[in-house]
């Protein structure tokens, strides 16, 4: 999940929004469509206050990000990640929640979100991405060996098939003729000929032997318990944030009523004096 490709990869995937009737991206989905809840509200402007305090203060000018309409190209060695980017993979990194248990060798993901079916959906897309990652991890060296021989495998049999063709020629231009020289002619072609056949059919074991090879480095992820569409709200705990905000007012009252206590001994000193 700390990988910025596979991030990336995650926040771009689609699901299908029914209100829409059509498959969406998650970018997209939180940058034109989401509208946030009460509660949501409540948490960005009481919890997570301090950090947008913070980055207003420090404004657009002075982020380390990059705009989202800059052109600035990634590269092979290095890419840019927008602002944009940068918000949604904290988001997103909130909402998965991941448990490897490195004893028994298997991973628990859950994720929490407003709406089940959008959950459930991004789970899904989760872990078809986490299956090509580790088939692109796993057999990428493999895959580049296969690779060479194909180019190699074609190269041979060209050749091959064209020494065939020039001795096809030699033959039926000297098809009359028995000289020592004709003779010694089609007897250098064959022997072209059985060499570049050998060659080729090396390369041929060689292609067959690797592409067995990359079905045997291909990882396979068994699914132990299907991804299941939740019923019930994960959050938030309705009752535990009546207790909070009881609690809070509790102490807004003592407050008020403290400072009226400690107002109105000021004032009964003043009038004594």
């Amino acid at each position: 999940m700390e990988n910025i490709d596979f991030q990336l990869e995650l926040i771009n995937s689609k699901f299908y929004l029914n209100s829409i009737g059509d498959s969406i991206s998650y970018r997209k989905y939180y940058n034109t469509i989401y509208k946030p809840g009460v509660m949501q509200n409540i948490k960005k402007y009481t919890i997570g206050l301090p950090g947008l305090i913070l980055s207003k203060i420090a404004g657009k000018e002075n982020s380390p990000f990059i705009d989202g309409n800059s052109n600035i190209k990634n590269s092979d060695e290095y890419f840019f990640i927008t602002k944009e980017d940068m918000d949604l993979i904290r988001q997103i990194t909130h909402q998965f929640h991941i448990d490897v248990n490195l004893d028994d060798g298997f991973v628990t993901l859950s994720v929490e979100m407003h709406d089940p079916l959008i959950a459930t959906q991004m789970a899904v897309n989760f872990q078809k991405l986490v299956h090509l990652s580790l088939i692109k991890y796993k057999t990428k060296k493999t895959k580049s060996e296969l690779d060479f021989l194909n180019n190699a495998y074609n190269e041979k049999k060209r050749e091959f098939e064209a020494k065939q063709v020039l001795l096809s020629e030699l033959r039926d231009s000297n098809f009359n003729l028995s000289t020592a020289i004709a003779q010694n002619k089609i007897e250098k072609a064959v022997n072209e000929v059985n060499l570049a056949f050998q060659i080729y059919s090396e390369v041929a074991i060689q292609k067959q032997q690797t592409e067995l090879k990359l079905l045997r480095d291909t990882p396979l992820l068994t699914v132990i318990k299907p991804i299941v569409v939740p019923i019930d709200k994960a959050g938030p705990n309705r009752a535990l944030i009546l207790m909070f905000f009881v609690f809070l007012g509790s102490v807004a009252g003592c407050i008020v009523v403290l400072k009226k206590a400690i107002v109105q001994s000021i004032r009964q000193q003043f009038s004594n004096d």
